[in-house]
């Protein structure tokens, strides 16, 4: 079903899952998601908040856009729709957890949270295949952000 951007803002669970209408663009709308949630974060970081409310704050919003992605997946009809961004904010957000205030440890965790997503290495793929209802379209990217999160963890030590 082709959504229109006046149902977007006429339906929350709309707005959020496609990332305010960011999901509507019609070229590499999880890329721009994804860059959604490092501009998110990094206004989150900069208001100073304790980095275990930044942690909590993610994980309710991965909770509440469970709800959201259920609903959206309702009315569009679709098992994994490219409208549907918020996976990549919310997994673009929790990479940035680990991520050092410079704009090349920040490039590199975009580079390599797109790569996982867009590749879907084992078990990404495996959840991708066989998931296909909200958790599955929100676990999928969390993996991702996991992945990319653990490379630059291990960068850093090394």
């Amino acid at each position: 079903m082709k959504i229109k951007l006046k149902e977007i803002f006429s339906n929350p669970s709309l707005c959020l899952a496609t990332g305010f209408g960011i999901g509507l663009l019609p070229i590499a709308p999880g890329t721009y998601g994804s860059i959604l949630g490092m501009v998110l974060f990094l206004i989150l970081a900069h208001l100073y908040l304790p980095l275990s409310w930044l942690i909590l704050f993610i994980f309710i919003l991965y909770f509440i856009s469970y709800f959201a992605v259920q609903s959206a997946l309702k009315i569009i009809k679709k098992p994994d729709p490219g409208e549907i961004v918020i996976d990549e904010v919310l997994g673009m957000m929790l990479v940035m957890i680990v991520v050092p205030q410079d704009p090349k440890w920040a490039l590199l965790a975009f580079i390599l949270f797109r790569t996982f997503d867009i590749f879907k290495p084992w078990p990404i793929n495996k959840v991708d295949r066989k998931l296909k209802n909200a958790l599955g379209v929100i676990l999928d990217d969390f993996l991702a952000a996991v992945y990319s999160g653990i490379i630059i963890v291990g960068i850093r030590l090394f």
